[in-house]
């Protein structure tokens, strides 16, 4: 394992090349502060925010309550899923890489290891590189990624949603507990949850959809609302500055770049907004070209990662679609042939190979959608209705995630 490590290091050397280096020098000198052009300020007036996410969000604020209805009458596999989900949350915690973490208040240690409960990163800024040098020099046994699959917030959603459909307090205070208590221990760019830029990708994604169902239910108050709103903009700013275009361009900078995209889209009104869009959406039209072959095929050639990267871009199109916002055609052509791999993955007996190196990860919340196989035949099934992919006959429909992503109302 050393070896392979020493020659990892090797490798990504070469591949950083002479402008990568300049830049990885430029964020060692700074001490990983961004760079003053590209900071966001560190407030977002919360009436701006609402009205974005009514506007321009996958779901507006205003339509919670009758979208909590619609799931149990249109979409009611998905609902007990979501209510299960939360039942589960609620009294034994959330499930990270096989192990349970209480959600209870005051339980969670942002900053520990949650199987080990050893806290080994410094409190002030840090970068991926260092967050991952801490954990391999660290005496007691850590996994960063584990800190980081927690500080995502993927399990925010289903408990939003829970709250909605069932007009009930306790998913919804459970979910603000656990973002109050986050917002408490991790200040704008400092700690390990600042660290890596597609783990601040993947929380803005998770925060966009969990908004819409919080800002305005009772169990959040309006200062803890403000709070979070200011954070956001914060993650806005630090993903300005630091997308990895140098330090990792691979799945996480496609990441990085939807993340800023997405939110750049959502909230105009940030600083440099339409710059952004047409800045990541250059970069995108870069990338999946690069790492998306012709035929649909992730370059890492691994189906998780497949999944991974699909759900980016299928996010990313849709709300295109909603916003009227033209595309690069490589980006909707790519994501194209994704669908019609994964559907031949599944194959006619509905379980997808796990090909090649890959983790739990995910790009959205999980709204419904449980294991691999779920998993894997909702995007068949959704990214072939918003992109108009033949696929085999049988696919469950998955109605609640389309009435989410797509916006589907025909039945609502």
């Amino acid at each position: 394992v050393a070896v392979q490590r020493r020659l990892r290091l090797v490798q990504r050397a070469f591949e950083l090349g002479p402008r990568g280096w300049l830049d990885r020098g430029r964020r060692v000198w700074s001490g990983t502060d961004p760079s003053p052009d590209r900071t966001a300020p560190s407030h977002l007036d919360l009436n701006t925010l609402r009205e974005s996410l009514a506007g321009r969000g996958f779901v507006s604020p205003r339509e919670v309550r009758a979208l909590g209805r619609w799931f149990g009458g249109h979409a009611p596999a998905e609902a007990t899923a979501v209510a299960a989900t939360a039942r589960a949350l609620h009294t034994d915690g959330v499930l990270v890489f096989g192990v349970r973490v209480p959600l209870r208040e005051g339980a969670i240690d942002w900053s520990a290891d949650p199987a080990t409960g050893a806290r080994c990163w410094p409190s002030g800024a840090l970068d991926e590189s260092g967050a991952i040098a801490c954990a391999t020099g660290a005496p007691t046994p850590v996994d960063v990624k584990r800190v980081w699959e927690l500080g995502r917030h993927q399990f925010l959603g289903p408990l939003a949603l829970a709250a909605v459909m069932q007009d009930a307090p306790d998913p919804a205070r459970l979910a603000v507990g656990c973002l109050t208590s986050w917002l408490d221990a991790c200040p704008p760019g400092r700690g390990i949850h600042w660290a890596s830029p597609l783990e601040i990708a993947l929380r803005v994604i998770s925060w966009c959809w969990t908004m819409p169902f919080l800002l305005d239910h009772p169990a959040l108050p309006a200062a803890t609302a403000q709070r979070w709103a200011d954070s956001l903009a914060a993650h806005y700013g630090a993903l300005r500055a630091r997308l990895s275009v140098h330090a990792d361009p691979t799945n996480h900078l496609i990441g990085e770049a939807v993340a800023l995209w997405m939110l750049a889209a959502i909230c105009p009104a940030l600083p440099g907004a339409a710059g952004e869009r047409q800045r990541t959406s250059s970069l995108l039209e870069r990338e999946v070209a690069r790492q998306v072959s012709a035929d649909g095929v992730s370059e890492e050639q691994a189906s998780g990662y497949h999944m991974f990267v699909l759900e980016f871009l299928l996010q990313m199109i849709a709300l295109g679609r909603r916003h009227g916002a033209p595309l690069p055609a490589v980006i909707v052509d790519r994501a194209r042939r994704m669908v019609e791999v994964l559907d031949a993955l599944l194959g006619a007996g509905g379980e997808v190979p796990q090909i090649g190196d890959w983790d739990d990860g995910r790009a959205m919340p999980c709204f419904g959608v449980g294991d691999w196989r779920a998993r894997a035949e909702a995007l068949v099934s959704v990214g072939a209705r918003l992109l108009g992919v033949a696929i085999r006959p049988g696919r469950p429909p998955c109605p609640g995630l389309a009435r989410l992503l797509l916006g589907d109302r025909d039945e609502a």
